[in-house]
């Protein structure tokens, strides 16, 4: 009951359009002040959300704000890349629109002694000696650097050999690539190149703190295949292999309990939500996976496995390492859980990918020469965000309901009388995806706008729709959509071997909770009896 409730009815969130949304029930007793109050703020894909939280865990106040996307100024001539990237200046803004808002209504009511921020994980920033952008960030579901990727394999020593040594070696969506291919295509920018962060809530935590510190935590480090994978709390030195001397770029790890800074007084003067006389502390926090889990209930062994959906998503659970040195965390989980056959890990999207790229022969052969740990394409062990003697075990896919995003704008107004780009409402979306039969009449969707994850990996594997005949209609092709995601997440409960664990129950977060139609599907295809949200 003291969750906020919110003014809007949207099913996954509306990214890039300037909307502010918030509870308009803020605190119950208007005659009391809350000192002690925990400002968490989540940078996502598609928008900010900003919560205020008193100690006890009561939420006081929410708000969420769309990104108002623009360019950023760079101040050089080098070409852009059709990549995914983005304005990191857009992140700050949105930072401070909310700060302002919740300021508004509540600076009277609240003083924030902490911030804590968490955010989307696997970015490239790059900023120069000033803590100035130099480009824009490539996101993590950017693929352009595969080439690059391949060098580096080969370079040390192999894919099996660097995924021993890095853990989370995630080929052209990697980091290490992704640093190549800009040393390459902007070597301008590279060498101005001071200071690097890899996810959107470092760097607002940079721009929030009096010494401009740059940190990063385990959970996020864990994904950028730049970590040791025998010391989270450590770069790996191979990549100076690679790239001289950009370890001394990278930024520290933090756990994320563990504070990295003051709040920058020129900052909190401005709101009356911040303390006068005393220091507000600042957290990094974690990578959203990270907080995820341990925001629903996750974050220890042996509570249950769940799964979030968003822009992008996965399915995980928190797990013990028993890590020594030498080995990785990818392969020394100490779980009890049953080693998964060929035959039950791949699907019928995962065939399509194998035998399109002419791999089934060879996946097979890897499947039954590897030790048995390993026999596992697609699942990551990832650093718990504070304590490293546990891992979270997760298998996740580059694009969830951003398959949806893409479609409402794609398709969802082509016969709409509204103007050019305009989406389809959530509402429509999900009164047409109940128009059409389950099955979609034949009409299959393969949900790999960004190349894939899980439970393969690809970055040049992309999206179609399979099936579509003379008398497809839209209706069918929505619904086809939210059915190729949803198998997606069957795939990665199937791959972690939990179908078993979530058949009479399966937490779910995330924006896709909103909608009563994809909720279903996921039910029915899932064959779940119900979910906690």
């Amino acid at each position: 009951d003291d969750v906020p409730k919110h003014s809007h009815a949207n099913a996954i969130g509306e990214g890039g359009l300037e909307k502010v949304q918030y509870n308009h029930e803020t605190m119950q007793d208007k005659s009391t002040t809350c000192d002690d109050v925990i400002l968490g703020v989540d940078v996502g894909t598609s928008g900010l959300k900003a919560s205020l939280v008193c100690k006890y865990g009561k939420i006081l106040d929410h708000i969420t704000t769309g990104y108002q996307r623009h360019d950023g100024d760079y101040s050089d001539d080098e070409v852009h890349c059709e990549g995914k990237e983005e304005n990191p200046s857009i992140w700050w803004d949105s930072f401070v629109k909310a700060v302002q808002t919740l300021n508004s209504r509540n600076n009277k009511k609240v003083k924030i002694a902490a911030v804590i921020v968490t955010g989307q994980m696997q970015n490239l920033i790059l900023l120069d000696q000033n803590s100035k952008v130099l480009c824009p960030a490539i996101l993590y579901s950017d693929s352009r650097a595969t080439k690059e990727a391949s060098s580096i394999e080969k370079k040390l020593g192999g894919l099996q050999s660097l995924r021993r040594r890095v853990g989370n070696w995630k080929g052209g969506f990697s980091i290490l690539p992704k640093m190549l291919w800009v040393k390459k295509n902007w070597p301008n920018r590279w060498k101005r190149t001071r200071k690097i962060l890899l996810g959107a809530h470092s760097y607002v935590t940079m721009r929030l703190t009096k010494a401009r510190c740059s940190t990063c935590d385990p959970t996020t480090a864990c994904t950028t295949g730049l970590q040791d994978a025998t010391n989270p709390l450590h770069w790996h030195d191979l990549n100076d292999q690679v790239l001289e001397g950009v370890r001394q770029l990278l930024p520290p790890i933090y756990p994320a309990d563990k504070s990295i800074g003051i709040v920058d007084s020129k900052f909190s003067r401005k709101f009356q939500i911040f303390p006068r006389d005393e220091e507000t502390a600042v957290f990094v926090g974690s990578g959203d996976l990270g907080s995820v889990t341990i925001g629903a209930g996750s974050g220890i062994p042996g509570k249950y496995v769940y799964g979030y959906i968003g822009t992008s998503g996965w399915v995980a659970h928190t797990t013990t390492s028993k890590l020594k040195k030498g080995k990785t965390m990818t392969t020394t989980a100490a779980t009890k859980d049953k080693v998964t056959t060929p035959a039950t890990v791949t699907t019928l999207q995962e065939r399509i990918a194998l035998t399109s790229s002419g791999e089934v022969k060879k996946h097979q052969q890897s499947l039954h020469h590897q030790p048995p740990e390993q026999q596992l394409p697609g699942v990551f062990l990832l650093s718990h965000p504070c304590d490293t003697s546990l891992v979270i075990k997760a298998a996740s896919c580059i694009t969830a309901c951003g398959n949806i995003e893409w479609i409402r704008k794609a398709v969802g107004a082509f016969d709409c009388e509204k103007e050019a780009g305009k989406k389809v409402s959530y509402e429509d979306f999900d009164k047409a995806c109940m128009r059409s039969a389950a099955g979609c009449n034949g009409v299959l969707y393969l949900p790999w706008l960004n190349g894939e994850r899980s439970p393969f990996t690809n970055p040049t594997a992309r999206a179609c729709f399979i099936g579509i005949n003379s008398d497809t209609s839209k209706a069918d092709m929505y619904r086809a959509v939210v059915e190729g995601i949803c198998y997606s997440y069957k795939s990665l409960v199937t791959v972690l071997n939990l179908m078993d664990d979530i058949k009479d129950g399966f937490m779910v977060v995330g924006g896709a909770t909103k909608s009563r139609v994809f909720m279903q599907i996921l039910s029915d295809i899932l064959r779940v009896r119900g979910f906690l949200r």
